[in-house]
């Protein structure tokens, strides 16, 4: 999907260059708007295809980006981009629903603008909206309703998502500083990026009106970032104004910040996780031995018809085996698929899979892992042209301290070993907009969709498996 491409792009930049008050704001304004700018033209994008769909897209761009005064408002700000990450929460979620059993998204954000523009009546209107709930749980699921009422049902679902209860621990957990919550911008931000990301750009003015709109979801994170000086930086990308330093410079700059960031010490209380029997402080740097390889999962046109077949007789296979419910296919991806079982013994599984690899024809094979969210990935990987390094040490990072998040950050590169971040970027590069995944010592770990060219050689796996990270850090 361009949209969601397009979205993955722009944040990508956004929430991984955070300023502070010493940078130089117009130089890095400018290289923001240069870098993602290059970014979009770096793959293939029939809507940017000649001089007048680059002016397009800038016209996009200035006739709706936000107003530079709403990016310092931190309320609403805040507010919006909470309520947009949700929206992409929600989004992913929803993928991994059978589509009979699928929300009518619009009547959901229809709902939210009802938060948004303050036309709910509190308390009558969820007092009345809550006993309607009830009354379709006690007949009937929202699937088997008539579509009228099945709207209405998703309505409600969409007022009392915009009336998040506990939104301001929601702010809190995300990052707000204390920002109040306000159910308005947070349901604004919601509906704003469910609609973004089910919509289609159909011309090159739809692009620059999507990264616009971005602007103001993404605002709070970098309040220093001035509009006038990304466009002048969007522009020399495109070559219609004189380029104010050279490329090298841009990565030279947007590196500087996020390193001096990630260095920037974090005033919170040390965490530590017990890992085989050893007690392992946020940011403690692991001795790890690590033979990373990463295939591109190919789309079902590109393989051979045999392939094709066998893959698909293979999950056939495991759903009987295993019991797993409906498996549900990937947006990026009909060669991934996922299905949820909290019973499955997972090494039956990974064996059951693995056993599939002696039969398959050369050059491809299955793999498969399990997600955060606890349902397993099954999908269909490509030998040809992979790309593969040693890791010697990997650093840990702690998100949460009541079920930790654990990320196992590390470099393709560096120190003793050999350096692979040009590598890195130019399979990354090649791959942009579709899944890979990645095996540590030949077990699979991840399966990411590549937003960009990763060109620093960073890499980073994430677990809430204690068991897992012993097995990565060697326990």
């Amino acid at each position: 999907m361009i949209t969601a491409r397009l979205i993955s792009l722009f944040c990508v930049f956004m929430y991984c260059i955070p300023v502070s008050a010493n940078a130089q704001i117009d130089s890095l304004s400018y290289a923001f708007g240069y870098e993602t700018s290059i970014g979009l033209l770096a793959g293939e994008n029939d809507l940017l295809s000649s001089e007048s769909d680059l002016r397009e897209y800038i016209r996009g761009l200035e006739e709706n980006v936000i107003e530079q005064s709403l990016l310092s408002d931190s309320i609403l700000a805040v507010n919006y981009g909470v309520g947009a990450a949700e929206a992409v929460y929600l989004a992913n979620s929803l993928e991994h629903v059978p589509k009979r059993k699928r929300p009518i998204v619009n009547c959901i954000i229809e709902g939210l603008r009802k938060v948004a523009d303050g036309s709910i009546t509190l308390p009558y209107d969820t007092v009345g909206i809550m006993r309607e709930f009830k009354a379709v749980q006690d007949s009937a699921k929202p699937a088997s309703l008539p579509e009228d009422e099945k709207c209405r049902f998703y309505v409600n679902y969409g007022i009392m998502k915009g009336l998040q209860s506990d939104l301001q621990e929601l702010l809190d957990e995300a990052g707000g500083n204390g920002v109040k919550a306000d159910c308005r911008y947070y349901a604004q931000g919601m509906a704003d990026m469910l609609e973004l990301l089910g919509s289609k750009p159909e011309c090159a003015y739809d692009m620059g009106r999507i990264v616009g709109r971005t602007f103001l979801m993404n605002g709070a994170r970098l309040p220093d970032v001035t509009v006038e000086d990304y466009i002048i930086g969007v522009k020399a990308a495109f070559g219609f104004s004189a380029q104010l330093m050279t490329r090298e410079k841009v990565e030279e700059l947007i590196q500087s910040v996020f390193s001096k960031y990630a260095e920037t010490p974090v005033e919170e209380p040390i965490m530590a996780i017990n890992v085989g029997g050893k007690e392992i402080e946020a940011g403690t740097r692991c001795s790890v031995h690590w033979n990373v390889s990463v295939y591109s999962v190919p789309e079902r046109k590109e393989c051979p018809g045999d392939v094709a077949d066998f893959f698909d007789k293979a999950l056939a296979i495991i759903g009987d085996k295993f019991g797993g419910s409906e498996s549900c296919g990937f947006r990026f991806s009909d060669m991934v698929r996922f299905f949820s079982n909290d019973n499955v013994d997972g090494e039956d599984l990974l064996k059951c899979v693995s056993g599939f690899n002696n039969d398959i024809s050369d050059g491809y094979k299955m793999f498969c892992l399990r997600s955060l969210g606890g349902e397993w990935t099954i999908g269909l990987a490509s030998m040809n042209n992979p790309f593969t390094a040693f890791v010697g040490s990997a650093s840990v990072e702690i998100e949460d301290g009541v079920k930790p998040v654990v990320g196992l950050s590390f470099r393709f590169g560096g120190d003793e070993h050999i350096d692979k971040a040009a590598e890195w970027a130019a399979f990354t590069s090649s791959n942009i907009g579709r899944p890979v995944v990645m095996e540590i010592n030949g077990e699979a770990v991840m399966a990411p969709v590549v937003n960009s060219e990763i060109t620093g050689g960073a890499c980073s796996v994430t677990t809430t498996s204690f068991e897992e990270v012993e097995r990565l850090l060697g326990y």
